[in-house]
C-alpha cells in the first residue's frame, strides 16, 4: 500500500508540474506575471523551463509554512484547491443555466445528456467546495481556524480589482479570443486562416482591366 501511495504521489506530481508550468508559462506569455519576459520564455526544445523553476520557488516557500503552523500549511492547502473547484462548478453551472445547447460542434458534445452531466458536475463541486472551507474541528478556535475561506475571499477581491483597472488589452487579447471561439465552433488552424481571407476577397472591388477604356467624360 506504502508502494503504491508513492507511485500515486509520483505520477500525481508530475502531471501537476506539466499542467501547471504550461499554465504559468501561458499568463507570462500575456504579460500578466511580473518578470513576464522571463517567465515566459522556452527552451530551444519547446519547454518553459523558467515556468518549471517559478513553480518549485513558490511550492517550497507553501511547503516550508508547515514549520510553524499545521494549520496555516492546511489552509494554504486547501486555498489552492478552492478555487479549482469554483473555477469547474461554475463553469458547469453556467453551461446549465445559459449555453447548455451552445458549442454544438465540440469534439466531445454529451448531446441529451449534457444537462444531467452539468447538473452532477454543479452538485459535486459544490460539495467539495464546502468541504474544503469548512472548520476542521469544533468548535472553531484561533488554534484550528480554517483560513481558506480568507485566502481565498482575498485572491477573488484583488482579481476583480485587477480586472477592473487592469486595461483590457493587457490580459484579453482580440487574437486569443478569437482562436478561443473559433476552436469551439469546429474550426481547424487551416480555416482560420482561410475564413479571413474569403471574407477579404469578396469584400474587393472587381480587378480593373487595363486594356478597357476610360469611362467618357461628359463633355
Amino acid at each position: 500500500m506504502t508502494c503504491l501511495a508513492t507511485l500515486g504521489l509520483i505520477i500525481n506530481t508530475s502531471i501537476a508540474i506539466v499542467a501547471a508550468s504550461r499554465l504559468i508559462y501561458a499568463v507570462a506569455r500575456d504579460g500578466v506575471l511580473p518578470l513576464s519576459g522571463w517567465i515566459g520564455q522556452v527552451t530551444p526544445d519547446g519547454q518553459p523551463r523558467n515556468a518549471v523553476r517559478v513553480m518549485y520557488i513558490f511550492g517550497a516557500i507553501l511547503l516550508c509554512t508547515i514549520l510553524p503552523s499545521n494549520v496555516a500549511f492546511t489552509s494554504l492547502i486547501s486555498a489552492g484547491g478552492v478555487p479549482t473547484i469554483a473555477a469547474y462548478g461554475l463553469i458547469a453551472l453556467l453551461r446549465l443555466v445559459l449555453t447548455p445547447d451552445a458549442f454544438k460542434t465540440s469534439h466531445y458534445r454529451l448531446g441529451k445528456l449534457g444537462r444531467p452531466f452539468y447538473a452532477i458536475a454543479v452538485l459535486f463541486q459544490g460539495l467539495v467546495f464546502a468541504v474544503d472551507i469548512s472548520p476542521f474541528f469544533f468548535p472553531v478556535t484561533a488554534a484550528y481556524f480554517n483560513y481558506a475561506p480568507v485566502i481565498f475571499g482575498a485572491a477573488t477581491i484583488f482579481a476583480i480589482l485587477s480586472w477592473w483597472f487592469t486595461p483590457e488589452s493587457r490580459w484579453l487579447r482580440t487574437e486569443h479570443l478569437k482562436t478561443t471561439f473559433d476552436g469551439a465552433d469546429g474550426l481547424d488552424e487551416h480555416e482560420r486562416i482561410k475564413k479571413p481571407v474569403a471574407a477579404e476577397s469578396s469584400s474587393a472591388p472587381p480587378p480593373v482591366n487595363p486594356f478597357q477604356g476610360a469611362p467618357a467624360s461628359g463633355n
